[in-house]
């Protein structure tokens, strides 16, 4: 893993200090490849290898329970 795969889980996760870390997980590759200054095809190609390593094994949606005027503790190990 180099600088750049660091920067593009960054760039995917967000402030993993804030429940849910990102709101919008995926958003689009293309505004991201122009932020970290990498072409798209590249940066998909990258976040392909992450799944197909098994690195990355999927996405996960998660409500907000601010919105619905809840509020959650959660711990998770795998």
């Amino acid at each position: 893993m180099d600088e750049l795969d660091i920067a593009i889980l960054r760039g995917l996760f967000g402030d993993i200090n804030h429940y849910p870390a990102r709101s919008q997980i995926r958003e689009s590759l293309s505004s991201l490849s122009r932020k970290l200054r990498v072409s798209e095809p590249s940066l998909r190609k990258r976040v392909n290898a992450f799944f197909n390593s098994g690195f990355l094994q999927g996405w996960s949606v998660y409500v907000n329970p601010h919105v619905i005027h809840q509020y959650v503790a959660q711990v998770r190990l795998d």
